[in-house]
């Protein structure tokens, strides 16, 4: 299916109470603009995704709709796949998965190759937990996390929590940048 603009395109918002976005089972391909993208205030939970060949990011997500001083949103972030049944998301021309979040984000079992920019780009002001991740082929960083998100005025930063790549399975190879990039002020964790 050829898209012209963004494959799927989900807001909500404007909604006075911040409500949760789910989206499982889908596969997007051949969008002008994002293969998926989220925009909420709220919980945004993704699963067994397919998402190949958009001409900007596989995936999209932003829960935190910033002011420009602080995220108006709230609410956690996950990508979940299993062992058997894994997220593909693959040869978009941006990035595979970019994600902007007040919350805790959490990838779980995702194949992410040929991104022209990063494989997996996470921004929050929380914690970060990946288990599972196959990251190939990505023009610049295989993950690039910053839950720092540092303001330079005051020199601090404004967001933290604990940076997770867990399990035995996750492969980060074939980047043009750093395979793995972390700025926080919190523990980081690579088991």
């Amino acid at each position: 299916v050829l898209n012209g603009l963004t494959g799927v395109d989900l807001n909500n918002q404007v909604v006075v109470i911040p409500k949760p976005v789910t989206v499982s089972g889908t596969s997007i391909s051949n969008s002008g603009g994002n293969g998926l993208e989220v925009h909420s205030h709220g919980t945004i939970n993704l699963s067994y995704l397919d998402s190949s060949n958009n001409i900007f990011n596989g995936i999209m997500v932003d829960n935190c709709d910033t002011d420009g001083s602080r995220c108006l949103g709230s609410g956690a972030v996950t990508l979940t796949g299993s062992q058997t049944d894994r997220n593909r998301i693959y040869e978009n021309y941006q990035n595979g998965v970019s994600i902007t979040s007040n919350g805790v984000v959490t990838l779980l079992y995702s194949d992410i190759e040929t991104s022209a920019v990063s494989g997996v780009v996470i921004r929050t002001h929380n914690a970060v937990t990946m288990t599972g991740l196959k990251v190939h082929d990505s023009f610049e960083d295989g993950i690039y996390v910053n839950n720092c998100d540092l303001d330079t005025l005051n020199r601090k930063c404004r967001g933290a929590g604990a940076v997770s790549l867990l399990g035995w399975s996750n492969e980060i190879d074939e980047s043009g940048g750093y395979g793995l990039y972390v700025y926080t002020i919190s523990l980081v964790t690579l088991n």
